[in-house]
């Protein structure tokens, strides 16, 4: 989580988790300082707000899906804030129970930051790939 510490500025980056998947998913959220909070099942078609939001200036957030209740290879979208500018990847360093699955993060509206889109069974988009952009907006992780 080391790449995640962050320097100066004001302002924070909210994130959502949005299931468009047919099955339910299970997601939590972490960040840098070791906060961790409980799993929460996120049915089809609903969505889960991070729990923290990544302070400019504070420490990173991550949140983590799996496809399994104990959360035991969880998918990770990390995300930080740092001078006035939101920096982005998808992980699955720690799983990829989704690479099966159409995923992708944007922040803000679309088109306006870079989209970080993966199609059926791609790893390509994924860390050590990342995006930034002028914070517009939260971070919107969507899968299927």
């Amino acid at each position: 989580m080391s790449r995640f510490t962050l320097f100066v500025s004001a302002a924070a980056t909210k994130g959502f988790f949005k299931n468009n998947c047919g099955f339910t998913a299970y997601a939590k959220t972490a960040h840098g300082n070791g906060g961790d909070t409980g799993i929460v099942a996120v049915p089809p078609g609903q969505t889960y707000w991070a729990a923290y939001d990544a302070q400019c200036g504070g420490e990173g957030v991550v949140i983590k899906v799996d496809n399994n209740a104990a959360l035991s290879h969880p998918y990770q979208v990390e995300y930080s804030c740092r001078d006035s500018r939101t920096w982005y990847d998808l992980s699955s360093l720690d799983g990829s129970p989704f690479v099966t699955n159409r995923r992708f993060v944007q922040v803000g509206d679309a088109g306006v930051c870079p989209t970080i889109f993966c199609t059926y069974n791609d790893k390509s988009c994924e860390w050590p790939v990342q995006k930034d952009c002028h914070n517009g907006g939260p971070l919107a992780f969507y899968l299927c």
